[in-house]
């Protein structure tokens, strides 16, 4: 059988630390690897109950050590002394071997069509793998990888700091079968070789049985140790705790035909705990034989194959410079009815389009895509659905764009979206998993008929994707900002509400292929103008405005405004392909219009 540095293989590797960890009481707002210094009694005491119950290799409570994330906890000063003292613990603990683990940063993935500086990556590792290999261990442990520009990284900065150490490198995998960045057990295992690690495996992912199939594929494509720690199985939440299954003979059973297969190294991840561990070195002891014969299925892949027909008129009128959109707000209640008498008023008054919002301020409201949806079933209105990166994960991203461009939902106008400290519910907690950049280039995939990962979704549809500008940096900083967005996949900008026609000229002046819609919002009182003036950022409202609004009752105010915007319109409309009103009901929209 292989080696793995020094010992006979198969190696009995550990279970679970961090996991484990926080079931035994580490509070859930201290990352798991602060354990080694605020209890270290408790680490050593886990590490031990590993060695007891049998096993040889020990990985150290690192996975989460790197100053990024310790960033976050405002401790990245004692990255070093956290992957020592980490170090230090798994040697007292009696193992054979000792890896020192590394996960990911836990900052945004670098997805393919992102531009990522591999030095700055190589930085922010430096300061971990420094400390564990001076620290002494045996062998760089790069697990639960999704990234493949990451894991390069981690595997530079080791060899610039130690040409020789040993690397595994483990990535862990979907229901299907691959990484998160698409990749199959086949493409890690060449990856693998391509830098030039010891070992390859798989970790965290599915449930034991899965990564036994995991690692049937890479044993028939390397002769590089194989490691194999699956997690105990599929978790779920329970009184807001993550729960694993506790299937110690399970777990057992999967090691037996792991070493069967030829693996190297065997060992679990989340859920697995020393009974687990305990039973199988039993078993081996034993002689006894696995019962596991069942290979994994993937999940049949339900893909829409019928070509979906449908067209942006939204495109149509901002390619000939005639798109006049509306906002509207969806209702808080599930009464939907009323919107279409206002989408029909609006209509009526001019408008080309109607332009859903995503839960403005964080107040709640019916979801921008079932109004659309509504909207879309019962009037020949042009739908733009707003689409706020604030509550939804990379998952959700993916699902919400399919689902709405596959109903015919084509037009989506990618917001930050504002932050949930405004709305009904300031505790509530942003996701963010994306930035507004990565949410275009997502959205360019999906309209393509792809996923992040290069999967086929759904035939290419006629999507039209948007992005939004508002005038809060200097010129240069928002003209780069657009750029990028253009280039990833924006079809079209709205921008903030526009007093000085003179920002539209500059920015089309630097850029002038960009499809602005400008945006119009007229004045209902006194109390707005100097609201807008002085407390919301990047709003630019010249100093005559204010002087003539100083001079004017609430009662006059509104047919200033009126002139004021078919002012601005008629000097902007040369340069923008459309407008876009904002906070107007439709007789208002007439008299702007016409």
């Amino acid at each position: 059988m292989k080696k793995f540095l020094e010992l006979d293989t198969p190696v009995i590797g550990d279970g679970a630390i961090g996991e484990y960890l926080y079931s035994l009481g580490l509070p859930k707002d201290r990352l798991a690897c602060e354990a080694v210094l605020i209890n270290p009694d408790l680490v050593l005491q886990v590490h031990r109950e590993y060695v007891e119950a049998g096993s040889q290799f020990i990985l150290t409570n690192t996975f989460d050590a790197n100053p990024v994330k310790l960033s976050k906890r405002g401790i990245e000063y004692l990255t070093a002394e956290i992957n020592t003292k980490a170090v230090e613990l798994a040697r007292k603990a009696g193992g054979k071997l000792v890896g020192g683990s590394i996960g990911p940063l836990g900052r945004r993935l670098t997805y393919p069509y992102t531009a990522v500086d591999k030095a700055e990556l190589i930085e922010d590792y430096k300061p971990q793998v420094e400390a564990l290999i001076t620290a002494g261990i045996d062998i760089v442990f790069v697990e639960t990888q999704v990234d493949p520009l990451e894991t390069t990284a981690i595997v530079e900065c080791v060899r610039e700091i130690d040409p020789d150490i040993p690397i595994a490198i483990l990535f862990t995998f979907d229901r299907n079968m691959r990484t998160l960045t698409g990749m199959t057990p086949e493409d890690v295992v060449s990856f693998a070789h391509k830098l030039g690690a010891y070992a390859v495996g798989v970790n965290h992912s599915v449930s034991p049985l899965q990564v036994l199939e995991i690692g049937r594929r890479m044993l028939r494509y390397t002769d590089l140790p194989v490691i194999l720690e699956p997690n105990s199985g599929e978790p779920i939440v329970t009184e807001g705790k993550i729960v694993y299954p506790d299937a110690v003979e399970h777990f057992a059973q999967f090691g037996l035909t792991a070493v069967e297969l030829g693996a190297s190294v065997i060992g679990g991840c989340c859920g697995t705990r020393p009974a687990g561990i305990r039973e199988l070195v039993n078993l081996i002891r034993e002689g006894r034989k696995p019962s596991i014969v069942v290979e994994w299925q993937p999940i049949e892949e339900d893909i829409i194959r019928e070509e979906v027909k449908v067209r942006s008129q939204l495109k149509h009128d901002i390619e000939h410079r005639c798109a006049r959109l509306v906002e509207l707000l969806p209702p808080k209640s599930g009464a939907l009815q009323p919107l279409i008498h206002k989408v029909n008023m609006f209509k009526e008054a001019g408008a080309t389009a109607v332009s859903i919002v995503d839960s403005p301020m964080g107040k709640v409201r019916i979801a921008p895509y079932i109004a659309g949806l509504y909207i879309k079933e019962h009037t020949d209105v042009e739908v733009v659905v707003h689409f706020a990166l604030r509550d939804r994960s990379l998952t959700r991203v993916q699902s919400d764009l399919v689902g709405m461009f596959s109903v015919g939902l084509c037009n989506v106008l990618i917001v930050a979206g504002d932050p949930p400290e405004l709305g009904d519910y300031p505790q509530a907690t942003a996701v963010y998993d994306l930035t507004t950049e990565e949410a275009i280039k997502l959205a360019n995939l999906i309209r393509e008929g792809r996923d992040l990962a290069g999967n086929k979704l759904t035939p290419a549809v006629d999507a039209y994707i948007g992005a939004t500008i508002n005038f809060v940096d200097e010129l240069n900083t928002i003209v780069t900002k657009v750029h990028h967005r253009m280039e990833y996949g924006a079809d079209f900008f709205v921008t903030q509400p526009i007093y000085e026609p003179n920002i539209i000229k500059a920015l089309l002046d630097k850029l002038p292929d960009v499809k602005i819609v400008a945006g119009m919002m007229a004045f209902r009182n006194k109390t707005m103008v100097y609201h807008m003036a002085n407390e919301v950022p990047g709003v630019k409202i010249p100093e005559w405005i204010i002087t003539k609004v100083d001079s004017l009752t609430d009662k006059e105010l509104p047919k200033f405004s009126i002139e004021l915007i078919h002012r601005i319109m008629e000097e902007l409309t040369p340069y923008v392909h459309g407008f876009y009103f904002i906070a107007v009901n439709p007789d208002m929209l007439t008299e702007l219009l016409h």
